[in-house]
């Protein structure tokens, strides 16, 4: 009985410095542009674990068809937290991306947005980007 005390314990402080030691996700800020309409202000640095690669500033447009998101973040879990500010603005659904760029930062979420349902769309020139 002891000896799972004390491996517990171990393992409950090692997840307690585990937690401590994480870095602290950069925000966005979401700032109104026009009614309906929001620019997603990511990190101005360059990319890292701590901004999700959001270091861009994206675009949020409520329309009555859904929300149309420009750019759709710079990895996976960056989508997953412009989702979050998203929510927070609008609870219409993001069904169209617009993806501006060929910088990554401006399409790795293509494929977190897909799964939620939305369209992705470019111009020829950013494909080509």
């Amino acid at each position: 009985m002891q000896i799972l005390l004390t491996r517990t314990r171990a393992a409950l402080g090692v997840l307690v410095a585990l937690t401590l030691a994480t870095p602290a996700l950069a925000e966005l800020r979401s700032l109104p542009v026009a009614d309906g309409v929001w620019a997603m202000v990511g990190d101005k640095g360059q990319r890292s674990p701590e901004n999700l690669g959001n270091n861009a500033t994206f675009g949020l447009i409520e329309t009555d068809a859904g929300a149309v998101l420009i750019d759709a973040g710079g990895s996976y879990r960056g989508a997953e937290q412009l989702h979050a500010a998203i929510r927070n603005l609008t609870d219409r659904p993001v069904t169209l991306v617009i993806n501006t760029g060929g910088q990554d930062h401006r399409w790795i979420g293509n494929g977190y947005w897909t799964e939620q349902g939305a369209r992705i769309v470019a111009a020829e020139a950013a494909v080509e980007d």
